[in-house]
């Protein structure tokens, strides 16, 4: 579909539909045609629902923006996580700073360009189920997600700003199995707009 606005919008990436319902909500979003995700476009944001995974991600994110490149001002990450730094607090909304690679835990991390961010996150290969994992990646970060590595990966490709925000749904290990996430998901996306809201102004200055 033709994009009639040349202004730059920000693209708003979520792991999954669930996290982004309240935006979709509160927003006049109307549906992007695009085959590899569910992407969709208001007067001020695209959002774009990206999967579970940065393998998933990569792909899917890269051919979008490959497409609107032009038309992006920034990519901005928001979803929720799960703790390893156990001083966290379940509802908290943490500023990521950096990013590491479950694959690649020694490398140099991603940083964003977050405004006020001092947390430090890593993107894993599957759900932390077990304390074992849970252990071993909390000496590399504060916060454990599925993708934004691959968010932070694709901007630095791209040459365009992320940010990235995360609300503590749980905190990661054999307690996460017992978090009906499909149940908390409007509560957790409703606190993830407003805190959007709050700091769209912020955003769309940096």
């Amino acid at each position: 579909m033709a994009d009639q606005v040349t202004e730059k919008k920000p693209l708003l990436i979520f792991a999954h539909t669930g996290e982004a319902q309240s935006f979709l909500e509160n927003s006049t979003f109307k549906k992007v045609e695009f085959s590899l995700a569910k992407v969709y476009q208001s007067r001020k944001e695209i959002l774009l629902i990206s999967g579970e995974g940065y393998l998933e991600i990569l792909p899917r994110l890269t051919a979008f923006i490959e497409s609107r490149l032009s038309r992006l001002s920034a990519l901005i990450n928001l979803g929720v996580a799960g703790a390893l730094n156990r001083r966290l607090a379940l509802d908290q909304l943490v500023a990521i700073k950096a990013v590491r690679l479950e694959a690649d835990l020694h490398c140099q991390p991603l940083h964003t360009q977050t405004p006020g961010a001092e947390y430090t996150c890593v993107t894993a290969m599957q759900r932390v189920l077990d304390e074992h994992s849970a252990r071993r990646l909390a000496r590399f970060a504060d916060v454990v997600d599925r993708e934004a590595w691959a968010v932070c990966k694709t901007a630095c490709l791209f040459n365009l700003p992320v940010y990235c925000f995360k609300l503590i749904s749980d905190f990661a290990g054999a307690l996460t199995r017992q978090v009906n996430f499909r149940e908390e998901s409007r509560r957790w996306s409703t606190a993830l707009w407003e805190h959007y809201q709050q700091n769209r102004h912020i955003l769309s200055q940096s």
